[in-house]
């Protein structure tokens, strides 16, 4: 029941973890000292309070600051007695994301902006960061969503070949998710199918496959099982639907003739996704003054 901009302090995040059932939040701060910055993180029961483990460290710079977060994050997972073997195999804080504390900035803030919907700043963002760190594989496997959103195919794709190339700075579950991208989008409906299939076999809830089979099943046709399958990742969202997911819900609930059904899923968005899915739905329902009226206002969106 909180605003979405709400800042997650100490307390609230205590709260959220004690309504989740998680028996334990992480708490940080990071002071600076001249150019170089000191470190703590704690461990904190969510019941009481109470401390169970400190770390702490330090970075002589911005460019130190991640792999020195990513070294605390594995001695903390150690002292909470973790299995050391698979400690060892968990893939390098800077590997996985970037070793420049700015870029990573950056790409989070593109994240954000790209599930609010706003495009055409998400893409912005996403080739910031990716022109500090251009290896940054998975800031090239976001930037494919808004380049896919803007209807220019060819440059999502492009983007996501850039992420495979650099499949070495991928998780498991990024990779997979742009193997698919790529077969979907060669109409490769089988192989598609088959990745989606083998992700939500290892985990049912894995909200990309959900998502992503939303989309895949709208190609092949059958709505009814692609609103079950938006409907179930939107459940899985601990704090609610994202913007994408309604938008994905309403233009499905659209594509099955059930307009006003989509109209009262629309009324709850805010993005920029609103716009362009209403004007689709009244057109699919034939109100053609309706639709025009919308396209015109989506015209004189900056977004």
């Amino acid at each position: 029941g909180r605003p979405m901009n709400t800042r997650v302090d100490a307390q609230l995040a205590r709260e959220l973890a004690y309504r989740l059932s998680v028996r334990t939040v992480l708490e940080g701060q990071i002071g600076r000292i001249g150019n170089a910055y000191s470190i703590v993180l704690r461990l904190v029961d969510a019941d009481t309070a109470r401390t169970i483990l400190t770390e702490t460290g330090t970075a002589k710079n911005a460019d130190a600051l991640i792999p020195a977060l990513g070294n605390l994050a594995k001695k903390l997972r150690a002292s909470l007695g973790e299995n050391r073997r698979e400690l060892a195999a968990t893939r390098w804080t800077p590997l996985a994301m970037t070793p420049s504390f700015e870029a990573y900035k950056i790409f989070l803030r593109g994240r954000q902006r790209s599930m609010a919907g706003d495009n055409i700043q998400a893409r912005a963002l996403f080739r910031e960061a990716i022109s500090l760190d251009p290896d940054f594989a998975e800031a090239w496997a976001a930037l494919r969503i808004p380049y896919g959103n803007l209807g220019h195919a060819d440059s999502a794709a492009m983007a996501s070949e850039e992420a495979l190339r650099r499949s070495n700075r991928l998780s498991a579950v990024t990779r997979a998710m742009l193997e698919f991208g790529l077969m979907r989008n060669r109409g490769d409906w089988e192989q598609a199918a088959g990745i989606l299939d083998r992700a939500l076999i290892e985990n049912p809830d894995e909200r990309w496959a959900l998502v992503a089979g939303n989309g895949l099943l709208c190609d092949l046709g059958r709505y009814e099982d692609a609103l079950e399958r938006v409907r179930r990742s939107e459940r899985l969202r601990p704090f609610g639907p994202v913007e994408g997911d309604l938008g994905n819900e309403a233009g499905t609930l659209s594509l099955l003739g059930r307009y006003d059904e989509a109209r009262r899923v629309l009324a709850t968005m805010t993005g920029v996704l609103k716009l362009p899915l209403a004007a689709e739905n009244e057109l699919r329902a034939g109100n053609y003054a309706a639709a025009e009226s919308l396209a015109l206002e989506q015209r004189q969106d900056p977004r």
